[in-house]
């Protein structure tokens, strides 16, 4: 099967722009019960470990979806090409801003609420968030062939599930990268198997809406259940995500149009790396200017907290892009093939 020319597909865009938005709130709010700004309390405590049940999972599943839908990766010299493109893609932004957190940490110390190891360590061992979702992102991408035959997805599900469940059931290695490969391949041989479904069907069924719609709302009973009653079953815990990726795509494709799109969607899914890239840079240091200044309503923290975490990346990359050479250090290809072009504005 070759791979489709690469056209827009709005639903995915939407996905991504819903698990951006949860993954800078849950960093965002962690950062802010780490500083005792607000209290660790039981609403808190839900929406932690809710939105981690998944937002980054909706991520890696958009991944393999457009990997295996746009891809052709099945010889030696295919996966040559990819591995060379995905390195330079993932590995650039990993590196410059794992450097950067690294850096930033060291020196301000006394201001961040978790210490900087040692630049070995935060690069290859435990990276920091939320840079080990493009190292662990490389990894897949260079292990995993492109699929031509449904049976093939099936081979790929059941495989991912089964070294899944053995990592549930025996628990962490301790090295951030390879435990983080355990749990996240599953969710991008997910995302395989939905490229090779016609997913068009689904569009605009009121039928697959209310689907949709259901799943979400008996995540969030069933989240606030298990939550009330402390049920830590891993298995339980992971079917539940799979419910709730299930309903935001199911919703999202269903409410998407193939010729358009939300305006603040759009042009939040055009910022999407950026934010997720950056917006920890722009929170933190936020945060410590405010206590510094003996300013502790949470209220203040929260809504300036969360205009700096989005508007913060999306300026810092509207500068990078005008500047073109910076830019390499988010969108390494598109630059390169910016400054062959000759269009430097």
């Amino acid at each position: 099967m070759a791979a489709e020319a690469r056209k827009r597909e709005y639903w995915v865009d939407n996905v991504k722009v819903i698990a951006c938005i949860f993954v800078v709130l849950g960093h965002f709010f962690q950062s802010l019960a780490g500083a005792d700004i607000i209290a660790d309390g039981k609403l808190f405590l839900w929406f932690n470990d809710t939105v981690y049940l998944f937002h980054i999972q909706l991520f890696f599943i958009c991944s393999g979806y457009l990997y295996q839908k746009y891809s052709r990766v099945r010889r030696f010299s295919e996966w040559k090409r990819s591995a060379a493109k995905k390195l330079l893609n993932l590995g650039i932004p990993y590196i410059f801003f794992i450097l950067v957190s690294w850096v930033l940490k060291s020196l301000f110390s006394s201001s961040v609420n978790s210490q900087a190891g040692s630049l070995t360590e935060a690069l290859l061992i435990k990276p920091m968030s939320p840079y080990w979702f493009l190292l662990c992102l490389i990894m897949i991408f260079l292990i995993t062939p492109t699929l031509k035959y449904k049976y093939e997805a099936l081979i790929l599900l059941a495989a991912s599930f089964g070294a899944r469940a053995f990592y549930m059931l025996h628990g962490s290695i301790g090295i951030k990268c390879i435990d983080s490969l355990f749990e996240q391949y599953f969710w991008f041989a997910c995302g395989m198997a939905l490229a090779l479904i016609n997913t068009e069907k689904a569009q605009k069924k009121p039928a697959a809406t209310a689907a949709g719609a259901l799943a979400v709302i008996c995540f969030i009973a069933v989240s606030v259940a298990i939550f009330s009653y402390q049920i830590n079953n891993k298995f339980i815990l992971l079917l539940l995500s799979a419910v709730m990726c299930f309903g935001t795509i199911l919703l999202s494709i269903t409410l998407s149009s193939d010729d358009k799109q939300n305006r603040i969607m759009k042009f939040l899914s055009g910022y999407i790396l950026p934010i997720f890239l950056m917006h920890t840079l722009f929170a933190a240091p936020l945060r410590a200017l405010l206590l510094r200044f003996s300013i502790t309503n949470p209220a203040v923290h929260i809504i300036l907290g969360i205009i700096i975490s989005f508007a913060g990346p999306v300026i810092a990359e509207y500068i990078l892009n005008k500047t073109v050479i910076l830019d390499f250090f988010v969108y390494p290809q598109k630059t390169i093939k910016r400054i062959k072009e000759g269009r430097l504005k």
